[in-house]
């Protein structure tokens, strides 16, 4: 009925996130953990620890390494808190039961391309004027630290951007390559 929620729908508005979220964890695939990893990541604040005078890495992937040692009982490496790296862990867990009984096929996107799902407009590819300068989908340009390991690569999606003069800064973000959808 027009004006009426699906039964589909109040199931999605049951998870309690973000609509991009939502959206990640549906186009993803049910019984996908990496999605339901990155939805917990980016609906809670940025687990990685402040040091006073150091930057915090912007790749998402050292996030989700930190996740995977944690589940696996190990310390995770770098400046992840070990305690919010936990409760991230709980909520993904929470939310990947959530989603098991959605359709799913073989669940092989990268974190980039589920990244994509979420954030269309922040999928960016890197001018040849120089490292860790992008365009981003939406025609703005971004750029990372030119001292950041994946300031090569030719194509990132961001899901945090902080407003600068001329471009945004990335805060978070993780590699995707061309020909993924």
């Amino acid at each position: 009925m027009p004006g009426r929620i699906t039964t589909h729908g109040k199931r999605l508005a049951a998870l309690g996130l973000h609509p991009r979220l939502v959206h990640l964890l549906v186009r993803g695939g049910g019984g996908n953990r990496l999605a339901a990893d990155i939805a917990a990541l980016l609906s809670d604040r940025d687990p990685w620890r402040y040091r006073p005078g150091q930057a915090r890495p912007a790749d998402l992937g050292l996030r989700l390494q930190a996740m995977a040692s944690v589940r696996e009982r190990q310390r995770p490496d770098g400046g992840a808190d070990a305690g919010k790296i936990r409760q991230l862990l709980r909520l993904s867990d929470r939310l990947y039961r959530q989603c098991r009984q959605l359709p799913h096929d073989d669940n092989t996107l990268s974190a980039g391309a589920l990244l994509s799902l979420a954030y269309p407009e922040r999928i960016a590819q890197r001018r040849s004027s120089g490292e860790g300068r992008y365009l981003l989908a939406s025609g703005s340009g971004a750029e990372l630290p030119p001292d950041d390991g994946l300031a090569v690569a030719d194509y990132l999606v961001w899901c945090c951007v902080l407003d600068g003069t001329n471009n945004y800064s990335i805060c978070l973000y993780s590699q995707s390559r061309e020909n993924e959808k």
